[in-house]
């Protein structure tokens, strides 16, 4: 199975902190924040990666090219306007044969074997699978409502609110589920899964570490935990 490494946003609130670094490279300990999905990729045997790359592709790719990682194949996908998360995977969904592929953001990590995840995907038959987790602060967050057996029934891209269940922004999507993806621009979060609550779309509940980077507060709580990421890739 291949996964694609969804790299190409703007990282506009991590600029004060990271102005000429793509969020994807915020250096986290010793590693680059991507280079820990790599690992965790790696651990779950995920053997062909691609990157969906935008904003500052070419430092991106200028990093990890050098890099060697065992057992692993990276290719990159490059979009030549902002094509947000919908569109991006779909450019990328050109370097796939499979009948389903992960998708995880770049800019977020979530403990889990990612095989599990895929299984609960093939069991369920379903379209799109997503990894969801639980968090006490879900203001910056959407959150995401699940009947009795995993099947989406409620998403929302912004909650005020305080412990949710939230998407942790990692999917297993069927290939063929791609058709209803507009060409084009468009959001995987705000145009697509609403569209689709109450069909064959699921969603895991995981309760085990989760980090999103994508504010200055959540990038500095990581830097002086990041050797729980070592720990749990070990």
């Amino acid at each position: 199975m291949k996964a694609v490494i969804l790299a190409g946003g703007l990282g506009t609130r991590l600029r004060r902190l990271l102005p000429d670094t793509p969020k994807v490279l915020a250096p986290v300990g010793d590693k680059a924040f991507i280079e820990y999905i790599l690992c965790q990729l790696q651990k779950s045997e995920i053997k062909d990666v691609i990157l969906a790359l935008g904003y500052k592709a070419k430092i991106i790719k200028e990093y990890l090219q050098p890099k060697k990682y065992p057992n692993l194949s990276i290719m990159f996908s490059e979009e030549q306007y902002p094509l947000g998360t919908g569109g991006a995977i779909k450019l990328a969904a050109r370097f796939i044969e499979d009948d389903s592929f992960l998708v995880l953001n770049g800019d977020s990590f979530l403990a889990i074997n990612l095989n599990d995840l895929v299984q609960y995907h093939i069991s369920k038959k379903s379209f799109l699978t997503i990894a969801l987790t639980e968090v006490s602060n879900a203001k910056r967050f959407g959150s995401v409502e699940i009947n009795i057996n995993g099947k989406l029934v409620g998403f929302k891209e912004k909650v005020d609110s305080n412990s949710v269940i939230i998407n942790a922004g990692i999917y297993v999507i069927n290939k063929n589920f791609l058709e209803v993806f507009p060409d084009g621009p468009s959001s995987l979060e705000r145009d697509i899964i609403p569209k689709f609550l109450g069909s064959n779309i699921y969603g895991k509940l995981y309760k085990t570490f989760f980090i999103d980077i994508g504010t200055p507060e959540s990038y500095c709580q990581i830097l002086t935990d990041y050797k729980t990421l070592n720990n749990l890739l070990k």
